[in-house]
């Protein structure tokens, strides 16, 4: 059975196991011709196959993420498309490239920012979680840590307790005093009790 007969969507099922469940097997097998199978989909199949192939993929690279990172620009070719679930499906396995690649996800940087300004909020919390990620590479946090500032800067109030807590870790040891100054500045801002408990959390955490 070709991998488009083995799709949720080829089997009439609204859930997402059968996806999943695909992901493992490849991911097992190791498969690479069934990784670019799955990519061929993701750009040119229907629109439920679109989906169901991203799905997969990125729950491959939840698994293995060397088996998607050879192909980290068909992905990057996604995330410019105007299909919502196809740009944070292609972000999330950007996000599970990063680590693998960081210098070479680094170069499309302009893409990654540019795809998570005009999309969902799943988006956007992938871009931050790649941010994160090329932290970790300390060649690239003199040119990281502005952008993910940026970013946490100019989060909605339910994104931004998230994002100050996942950048903490990353900036607190060169980047702490520019991080402790956003949000003090967004702390001046109206937003629930518990989303100010929460970023008053991380205030107290770089305060230490």
């Amino acid at each position: 059975m070709n991998i488009a007969n083995q799709l949720s969507s080829a089997q009439d099922r609204r859930d997402q196991d059968l996806n999943i469940g695909l992901a493992e097997q490849i991911a097992t097998r190791r498969n690479g011709s069934d990784v670019k199978e799955l990519l061929a989909l993701a750009h040119t199949g229907t629109r439920t196959q679109k989906h169901d192939a991203i799905k997969v993929l990125y729950e491959i690279g939840r698994r293995g993420p060397d088996l998607i990172a050879p192909h980290l620009d068909a992905f990057i070719d996604l995330i410019a498309v105007r299909d919502n679930r196809m740009i944070w499906g292609a972000m999330t396995a950007i996000a599970m490239i990063t680590p693998e690649q960081p210098k070479t996800v680094y170069a499309h940087l302009d893409q990654i920012c540019r795809a998570a300004e005009r999309g969902s909020v799943i988006a956007k919390d992938q871009a931050v979680t790649i941010l994160v990620s090329l932290m970790a590479d300390g060649d690239l946090q003199d040119e990281i840590a502005p952008v993910l500032l940026d970013h946490i800067r100019l989060a909605a109030i339910n994104q931004l307790p998230m994002y100050a807590d996942m950048a903490m870790p990353v900036l607190e040891e060169k980047y702490a005093d520019d991080l402790k100054t956003v949000l003090m500045t967004r702390l001046a801002e109206s937003m629930p009790d518990s989303k100010r408990r929460l970023l008053e959390k991380v205030v107290k955490a770089l305060s230490v």
